[in-house]
């Protein structure tokens, strides 16, 4: 909610940066600071990422922000605590698991949040701008995959890795979000893909590399 309402003041660039850092889940998640700061190769590997991401959406084409000065600093402020609340919510279910399954849990998570943005939807007197007529078959298709595998699938993915991986560690999906959208939109919407953005791709795949490899250590030395 916080990164739709964000992007009608800053730019698309700007917001993929600020949504990619997983260093909350470093700061807060203190059980495993030891493990994170003792390996050179998480810590170089989220910053190596991190700056692949800078580069990437500095070459990438996309919407300039139209808000004032004051909205768009609001706008920044709202993404960052979006993103905080998001990790701490996440560390919050790590440490204090529910009886229930992963299912029930997502299930329940994501009607939350569908409930939420219907009030304010309502509240906001969205319902009175909104034309079933104006709503093209391609919106319905996309929305549907997007519900499916953005917000189902995905979530459920997460759910689990959060529950049997260091947090860190998952967070790196967060790294390979523009890689994907960037090929997705030369592979279908014929997007031109500069030479640096192609040397920020191979940036971000080697950050994230290296923030796995203590994982791979630890799983060839108890084999």
């Amino acid at each position: 909610m916080f990164v739709v309402w964000a992007q009608q003041f800053i730019s698309s660039s700007l917001a993929s940066s600020i949504i990619t850092t997983p260093f909350w889940f470093i700061i807060l998640d203190r059980p495993q600071w030891k493990f994170y700061f003792s390996s050179k190769w998480i810590v170089s590997g989220l910053l190596l990422s991190l700056v692949g991401v800078i580069i990437l959406m500095s070459y990438k084409q996309g919407r300039v922000g139209t808000g004032s000065e004051a909205m768009q600093t609001i706008a920044i402020l709202a993404m960052i605590a979006g993103s905080f609340l998001w990790v701490a919510g996440s560390l919050y279910l790590k440490s204090r698991p529910s009886a229930t399954s992963i299912y029930v849990s997502t299930a329940i998570q994501l009607l939350s949040a569908g409930v939420f943005c219907f009030l304010l939807s309502y509240f906001s007197s969205d319902f009175g701008r909104f034309s079933i007529d104006s709503v093209l078959p391609e919106a319905v298709f996309s929305l549907i995959y997007l519900a499916i595998v953005s917000s189902l699938i995905t979530f459920l993915a997460f759910q689990w890795l959060i529950r049997v991986q260091p947090p860190a560690i998952v967070s790196t999906y967060a790294y390979v979000n523009p890689i994907i959208a960037t090929l997705l939109g030369w592979v279908f919407a014929n997007e031109n893909i500069s030479s640096a953005q192609l040397i920020a791709l191979a940036i971000i795949l080697t950050g994230v590399l290296f923030v796995n490899i203590p994982r791979y250590q630890a799983t060839t030395s108890k084999q």
